[in-house]
């Protein structure tokens, strides 16, 4: 991560991605608990004031304004290579193109299960105590998951990762509806631009682990 900036929105261009956390949501820290991450949300910036992003509302443009509301943490990053405007109105086109499908909460589940390695793991062990059950889930979540059904619901980062995909700038590697928010995040092919927000917690309220993780990830503390 390059050095630390804070930023205004006014410095943001159109179609870069802004990651955020609501620290004190329960459901904000669900995700970040299951992804291990210090992000639980992603969005595409729209125009010089309006974002687009899926919530359990579904996929609606908003006012970036009304959806800073809550967050402690908002991170910029940027698609390498997507400097034009023609590119950059692609991207947004194609987000758009999504406006008013519904919020995608089964393929929001199964990114979370199945997303990574160590989601995997604990999904794995997690079916062992409840076998019939974890079955019909993750039937449920691969037939979701299958092209036909694809486009029909979003969640964040499905909307994000597939609004690039159909502008022809991929940021990651597999299925859409496989990508949780820090997937996304870490992905080499996105430029940090910088933070828009930072509320960080104090530092004694953070292990040596977590400070350490928030660090590498370009996440400031307290001084």
């Amino acid at each position: 991560m390059p050095e630390y900036k804070l930023i205004d929105f006014n410095q943001v261009s159109k179609a870069d991605i802004i990651f955020t956390t609501d620290r004190d949501h329960w459901l904000s820290q669900t995700i970040r608990a299951a992804t291990n991450s210090i992000i639980s949300h992603t969005m595409i910036v729209v125009d010089g004031i309006n974002i687009i992003d899926s919530t359990g509302a579904g996929v609606t443009m908003r006012e970036w304004d009304t959806a800073k509301k809550d967050c402690t943490l908002a991170i910029v990053m940027r698609r390498h290579s997507l400097l034009n405007l023609a590119d950059q109105n692609k991207v947004v086109a194609a987000a758009q193109s999504f406006d008013g499908r519904k919020y995608d909460a089964l393929g929001a589940a199964g990114s979370g299960m199945m997303g990574n390695t160590r989601n995997q793991i604990l999904t794995a062990a997690g079916c062992t105590l409840a076998l019939g059950a974890c079955e019909f889930l993750l039937t449920e979540i691969e037939e979701n998951a299958k092209e036909e059904n694809a486009d029909k619901k979003f969640f964040c980062s499905e909307l994000v990762s597939r609004s690039f995909s159909v502008a022809g700038f991929p940021i990651v590697n597999g299925k859409p509806t496989n990508m949780t928010p820090d997937m996304v995040f870490n992905s080499n092919l996105l430029s940090y631009v910088g933070h828009l927000i930072d509320k960080p917690q104090p530092s004694s309220n953070l292990t040596k682990e977590q400070l350490e993780r928030n660090r590498k990830s370009g996440y400031r503390k307290d001084n």
